[in-house]
């Protein structure tokens, strides 16, 4: 049986996702658009925050909202009780988790849950299946669809499982657009870009549109603007991260710089962007830890980082708990908040 059944329907799914523009315009196709193209009687996208508290619940279209005041609370206070397997593999590390609650437990086990029985029964999903991925900040977001008749396919399985690492990845990417514009609209000043290392140079190029008026406006032109010499120098000197440093008389710092062999990206933002207090508290960490923190802010939990900074693990862990004691933060959340200067 061919376990993913009409590629170029999925190719052409794949396409629908990334074309669109807002995350509540994607949120949207999720649920009224894929979810029927898979086949459901009910669908609903659920956002919860770093410690699993329920923060937003999204109904799809012709779906009475009357539901909700039943099936918030019980999804809330039962999912992590009666599948308890699902909160561990994603609290444990893992990126996503996709499946039918069949493949959990069995139907019969399913259907004597409150979680069935108070959440699901009302809403007439005898079946399950669902997404749930990590998001930036470390909260989850979940797409689950129901049926009242026959269970979803292996094949319906995994083109959600296809299609969920898309909906990640451009979830995330347009969270960070729409984080980024409104900080543009607030009247804060700041450009990324990309540096290549070829042939013992660096060459710099604009992320975007906006960073690209911004270098244009204070570093020369937008595709050959001046860059500090700073910024060449830390990139001379091996893998830096999280890097805070004053680009002297200039009125601008760099905020972070990440990079991979000959690879590179750049964020500079004006200085009153972060605070005294913020750079004081970041200058306490040591490089390693910077680096660490960097890709926090990026959404990664100990597991990749361990994995992209090649460490073990336990390493990667010991690291956050120094970071979280050195900034004084009880979360990770806390200490995202502080590197980016909020």
């Amino acid at each position: 049986m061919q376990r993913v059944p009409q590629p170029k329907r999925v190719l052409r799914l794949l396409g629908e996702l990334h074309d669109t523009k807002s995350t509540r315009e994607l949120s949207s196709w999720t649920l009224n658009v894929f979810s029927n193209v898979i086949g459901r009687d009910f669908a609903v996208l659920t956002g919860f925050g770093s410690q699993g508290e329920m923060r937003s619940v999204t109904l799809a279209d012709g779906i009475d909202p009357g539901l909700l005041p039943v099936y918030a609370p019980a999804i809330a206070s039962r999912i992590e009780q009666d599948l308890p397997g699902l909160r561990w593999m994603v609290g444990k590390g893992a990126a996503r988790y996709t499946g039918r609650i069949t493949d959990l437990v069995s139907q019969s086990q399913f259907e004597e849950t409150a979680l069935y029985n108070e959440a699901y029964r009302s809403l007439q999903m005898r079946c399950v299946l669902g997404t749930i991925f990590r998001t930036p900040g470390g909260g989850m977001l979940s797409l689950a669809m129901g049926r009242g008749g026959r269970d979803f396919t292996e094949g319906q399985s995994e083109t959600l499982r296809v299609v969920s690492q898309h909906l990640e990845i451009a979830m995330d990417r347009l969270r960070q657009i729409e984080a980024l514009t409104a900080r543009r609209e607030a009247g804060e000043e700041f450009a990324r870009f990309e540096a290549l290392r070829e042939m013992d140079r660096w060459y710099f190029t604009a992320i975007d549109a906006p960073s690209a008026l911004t270098l244009a406006k204070y570093f020369g032109e937008p595709d050959r603007f001046r860059v500090p010499n700073v910024i060449e120098t830390c990139l001379e000197t091996g893998p830096v991260s999280s890097l805070i440093a004053a680009l002297d008389g200039s009125g601008w710092i760099v905020k972070t710089m990440h990079r991979a062999g000959c690879q590179a990206s750049v964020q500079i933002e004006r200085e009153p962007a972060i605070t005294a207090d913020s750079i004081d508290l970041l200058a306490s960490l040591t490089i390693r830890e910077r680096e660490v923190l960097g890709w926090i802010a990026r959404g990664k939990r100990d597991a990749e980082i361990a994995l992209i900074l090649g460490m073990a693990p336990r390493t990667a862990s010991k690291h956050v708990e120094h970071i979280l004691s050195k900034l004084s933060c009880e979360t990770r959340a806390g200490a995202i908040a502080i590197f980016l200067g909020t």
